[in-house]
């Protein structure tokens, strides 16, 4: 994981700017660029973490950060989500990229409830999501036994 400092806290991102590039290609970044045919690495750098924000946002209570690995999935999600937030500050954003967006939300979101896994180890305390039970004697007065009274 590429990562930044900022102060004693590490930032570690989850996608690269390279991994924008395998995945789509330079041209595909270059596009989303405001003026010129140049990748502004401030520009990417910054909606990356920005996507590792918001996926951070969905998985913290699930798993301890930093993660010990990136899964590649989790890139490929940062990925869709970094193009998503560029592409909206340089006015290209398509459909395409919006469906993208938008489906790795609704993955990120299954994560959250544990109906997805990361395939890493879970927070401390962290259990799989069961139904709570709940049991004890019968209650000796209910709204039935006090009606009336």
């Amino acid at each position: 994981m590429a990562g930044l400092c900022r102060g004693d806290l590490r930032l570690a991102m989850y996608a690269t700017t390279q991994d924008i590039i395998t995945a789509y290609g330079e041209d595909a970044l270059i596009a989303a660029m405001d003026d010129d045919a140049v990748v502004h690495e401030p520009t990417v750098t910054a909606a990356l973490e920005k996507a590792t924000a918001e996926i951070d946002s969905y998985i913290a209570d699930r798993y301890p950060l930093p993660l010990p690995s990136t899964p590649a999935r989790l890139r490929d999600i940062c990925v869709d989500i970094a193009t998503y937030k560029f592409s909206q500050t340089a006015d290209v954003l398509t459909d395409e990229i919006r469906q993208r967006y938008e489906d790795a939300v609704k993955w990120l979101g299954k994560v959250a409830s544990g109906r997805v896994s990361l395939g890493l180890p879970k927070a401390a305390g962290q259990k799989s999501a069961k139904a709570v039970v709940v049991s004890g004697p019968k209650p000796l007065f209910s709204r039935q036994s006090l009606k009336g009274l």
